[in-house]
């Protein structure tokens, strides 16, 4: 008997980052995509993948998993609990039930991004 996935650790809200061109300048902002808010599952963060990330420069913030969303690339942002991340790694698959899910490792932001209006 297969077992309905459980997203339950929290809601997240999905961003893009898309450029405006303001006089001639331009500059890079955060549009909020026209979904739902999608609900998650956080995932543990081994050790490995941590220094592997930290020695890149980059530190990792999160690991969820939600329903699968294929369009989630790195140009994507989440916004949980009121920040940012940024999405590093999406990966598309099946859970162990055979339920289509999307895994998304999550950084700290390289920069402070405004929302589009």
């Amino acid at each position: 008997m297969r077992s309905v996935p459980a997203y339950n650790s929290g809601v997240l809200e999905l961003y893009e980052q898309v450029t405006e061109t303001i006089g001639d300048y331009p500059k890079k902002a955060l549009s909020r995509v026209d979904i739902a808010p999608i609900w998650y599952r956080e995932l543990a963060v081994y050790d490995r993948t941590r220094i592997a990330l930290e020695e890149a420069g980059k530190q990792i913030t999160l690991k969820v998993q939600i329903p699968q969303y294929r369009e989630i690339d790195s140009n994507f942002y989440v916004l949980i609990d009121g920040r940012y991340h940024k999405v590093f790694n999406a990966a598309h698959g099946l859970d162990k039930d055979g339920y289509p899910m999307t895994e998304i490792t999550l950084i700290a932001p390289e920069n402070n991004l405004e929302e589009t209006a």
